[in-house]
């Protein structure tokens, strides 16, 4: 078009402007058409369309109430939702013939253990009432129990044992009754004088007590994942069977093993048998987080903290501390937000200082004298420190009661 003749530079750069928005351009449309793909592929492999289906009623054996016992779901998707098909959402007790499990009860429990619930879909009833086929109770109160939760579906009977709310938006103005509410076992528990309890266990429940023993931990903040081939190995029960079980591999949470010994009972027992049976062991914990910034000798308050329960699968090496123990204390260094509170963490306020002015409380039955003396040293509550009385000379032993506050020891 230019007859041969070179082009000029203006010419020149315009080209190749031309050129690196068409290459930018191509490039943008390929990375799309491959991301569209990517995200189908997820969709549709992950648990993005995962759909499960909550049951109306259901009956179990023994005292855990799982996932899988109370959802449906199809068999394409079972892949999808194996992490968290045998999480346990309720404990009936060796005493309870039935509980009523709420769908708003199971996405609590779900969030709390780490599952994404936006990609989970739930369809049929709000509500599924589990009862035990292997509990003996009476009938006739049991019967009235199992219809005042059919009738008065609005709200859960005490014998469900109603799930308290977490404080998810924090803990403004809460009440110590408040967070040790949310403080408490994070799956539903019930009880009921009307069944009798029964003496005997599965294997099942022979190796989480046994864990339980050696964590110091309660039986419903453990969660235990076995082989689902296992299943039938679980299911054995005393007192056909005895077991004689012995921890091996890890000590704490994680992965887990037993070396256990299964000796049949009975006239026509045969032969005992080893098995090693292996499981991945988590835990729940009641834990306060940091909700704001807290600098370093800061005095906490309720607000600057958030009562939350996870499923953790390593223990603190340190002691978790409760709302009681943080509200009114000091930071001992700087914390921040998300961080969870341990006992290295919180220091005791002091109440007194080194030359502060102290009032000495005095009692005598039903008299109380107050005086005023000057602290020789800082303490903190319950402590006791020595306070000079500048008038007299004279130097008292004093427990700290209150800020600037203490009662002369020994009276």
């Amino acid at each position: 078009m230019m007859h041969g003749r070179p082009l000029g530079q203006r010419r020149t750069i315009g080209a190749l402007v031309i050129l690196t928005l068409l290459a930018w351009a191509t490039q943008t449309l390929l990375s799309q058409l491959g991301f569209g793909a990517e995200e189908r592929f997820v969709a549709s492999g992950l648990c993005g369309g995962a759909t499960m289906e909550l049951r109306g009623e259901a009956t179990i054996t023994g005292t855990d109430v799982t996932v899988q016992q109370i959802f449906r779901w199809s068999q394409a998707q079972a892949d999808a939702v194996r992490p968290i098909a045998d999480l346990v959402l309720a404990r009936l007790g060796d005493r309870t013939p039935f509980v009523r499990i709420t769908l708003i009860d199971v996405k609590r429990v779900l969030s709390e253990a780490g599952a994404n619930l936006a990609m989970l879909q739930f369809a049929g009833a709000t509500a599924c009432t589990v009862s035990r086929s292997d509990a003996q109770f009476n009938e006739q109160a049991a019967m009235e129990r199992w219809l005042g939760t059919k009738i008065g579906a609005g709200s859960a009977p005490a014998a469900a044992g109603a799930v308290p709310s977490s404080i998810s938006d924090g803990a403004k103005g809460a009440s110590a009754q408040q967070a040790a509410a949310v403080m408490a076992s994070p799956v539903l528990s019930a009880d009921s004088s009307d069944a009798v309890e029964s003496p005997y266990k599965n294997l099942r429940q022979v190796l989480v007590g046994e864990m339980a023993i050696r964590l110091g931990r309660a039986v419903e903040s453990l969660q235990l994942h076995f082989d689902p081939a296992e299943e039938r190995l679980l299911a054995l029960s005393e007192p056909h069977f005895r077991f004689q079980a012995d921890p091996c591999g890890g000590r704490g949470l994680g992965d887990v093993a037993w070396d256990v010994m299964v000796i049949p009972s009975g006239p026509t027992s045969g032969a005992a048998r080893k098995v090693r049976i292996a499981a991945t062991a988590r835990a729940w914990e009641s834990q306060l987080v940091i909700a704001r910034p807290v600098s370093h000798r800061q005095i906490l308050r309720a607000e600057d903290v958030v009562a939350r329960r996870a499923l953790v699968d390593q223990l603190e090496d340190d002691p978790l501390l409760t709302i009681e123990q943080v509200v009114g204390e000091q930071a001992a260094r700087d914390l921040k937000p998300g961080m969870v509170l341990t006992a290295r963490m919180v220091d005791a306020a002091p109440l007194a200082r080194s030359g502060q002015l102290v009032t000495v409380l005095l009692s005598s039955g039903a008299v109380q004298i107050k005086t005023v003396g000057r602290a020789v040293e800082g303490g903190s509550y319950g402590q006791s420190i020595k306070v000079k009385n500048e008038a007299s000379g004279d130097v008292y032993e004093v427990t700290l009661v209150g800020p600037q506050t203490g009662r002369l020891s020994g009276r």
